[in-house]
């Protein structure tokens, strides 16, 4: 449980790093409002968007 919790808290920072360092990366996710969610079966989890080349990350599921 404490490993998925670091792994959800550094996936952010990774691909913003990503993002920054990789020209393809960074074409993808230019102009795009991506925003994708990732749980346990227990409903722990974080979604993460996406938005203009910035990586954002926020506590609990989407609403929709």
């Amino acid at each position: 449980m404490l490993k998925f919790k670091l792994l959800l808290w550094m996936m952010p920072k990774l691909m913003q790093r990503a993002i920054n360092t990789k020209p393809a990366c960074a074409r993808y996710g230019a102009g795009k409002n991506l925003e994708f969610p990732i749980q346990m079966l227990d409903k722990i989890g974080r979604y993460f968007r996406i938005q203009d080349g910035r990586v954002t990350s926020f506590a609990g599921l989407t609403k929709a």
